[in-house]
């Protein structure tokens, strides 16, 4: 039987899958049942997300305007108006609701520099963080009942900018951002627990803050030193391999950092490739992904927008591809 391989989540190594390891129809009715699924998912598959649409898209979203549609209520953009999740507990004071609606708070939501500013918030580096924050499957659920979705509820902080107060909420917002709608959120101003905040996981960011100048030279930590054809050596710190030159695996999306640290994702894109994902589950959307390891993180990295995060909306194992040499120490640090 072909082997492939995957690495499992934070520990970086790689364990034999068997390539016909996708489950089979084992009833009648669950295939009938899955057949309609399928209907329903290809939907306007036939039309694909190109760099023009994407394009579009993205500029929708930096043109994204907060309009007030009841008290307490706005009617926002859900990737460039409100900011999913924080570094870090967030410090200071809600802003008060009656004071700002006299000065229509709101509009302070449409300027370009705090748009652009959201959307870096909101990045695809910031979307793997929040890989083990969010509940993905509850976010393909409401994404796939295309019901109306509940109020995400949301804080305005002493920054000006909105935030999603807690994990559910950031959850609806990415959902809508998927159907590509406009969100209705509930604007909070007493009784708020800024605790609840979404935290992104600062081990998965590009540049994380080191306190230890010890973690600047990590070592490669968990892998086998023979498998899917690559090698780690303790003298030179790096993984070789004579051939091939590159090795495809299959790489957990929780197991990847983002290095697209300004870029938002294009939902609507990756709703599709979801779908694609999700009635053909062999498929292999465009290749394999390029990925290389960071010495520094220990983590492998990615530049791809798209891929990785329909994987992890769909709980899927991405196929990577990478050079068989990587670096895996600097010069001093002990493998």
């Amino acid at each position: 039987m072909d082997v492939i391989y995957t690495i499992r989540p934070f520990h970086h190594h790689f364990v034999p899958l068997p390539s016909t390891s996708v489950s089979k129809c084992s009833a009648p009715s669950f295939c009938a049942s899955r057949r309609l699924v399928v209907n329903s998912l290809t939907e306007d598959l036939n039309v694909l997300w190109g760099n023009k649409p994407t394009h579009a898209w993205q500029e929708r979203a930096r043109q994204g305007k907060a309009r007030l549609v009841g008290t307490g209520l706005l009617q926002v953009h859900p990737v460039s108006n409100v900011v999913w999740a924080s570094n870090e507990v967030p410090s200071g004071r809600c802003q008060h609701l009656e004071e700002d609606l006299r000065d229509d708070w709101w509009v302070e939501l449409h300027e370009p520099s705090v748009t652009r500013n959201i959307l870096a918030a909101n990045s695809c580096e910031t979307t793997l963080a929040l890989a083990d924050v969010l509940n993905w499957s509850h976010i393909l659920a409401l994404a796939m009942s295309r019901q109306l979705f509940p109020r995400a509820r949301v804080v305005r902080l002493a920054d000006g900018r909105l935030h999603a107060i807690d994990r559910e909420s950031a959850e609806i917002l990415v959902a809508t951002a998927l159907l590509e709608h406009d969100a209705i959120v509930e604007v909070c101003t007493s009784g708020v627990n800024l605790h609840g905040i979404p935290l992104v996981d600062k081990s998965k960011l590009l540049f994380p803050c080191i306190d230890d100048e010890d973690d600047m030279v990590p070592s490669l930590r968990g892998i086998t030193s023979d498998t899917c054809g690559l090698r780690t050596t303790r003298s030179s710190g790096m993984m070789q391999c004579s051939q091939p030159a590159r090795v495809e695996f299959l790489l957990s999306p929780q197991a990847l950092v983002s290095t697209r640290t300004q870029d938002a994702a294009c939902w609507p894109k990756v709703w599709q490739f979801a779908r694609m994902l999700l009635a053909q589950p062999e498929v292999v959307i465009g290749g394999p992904v390029p990925v290389r390891w960071n010495a520094d993180l220990s983590r492998w990295t990615a530049g791809n927008r798209h891929r990785p995060v329909a994987h992890l909306l769909t709980g899927r194992a991405l196929p990577v591809t990478a050079k068989a040499k990587q670096v895996t120490a600097w010069k001093g640090g002990g493998v």
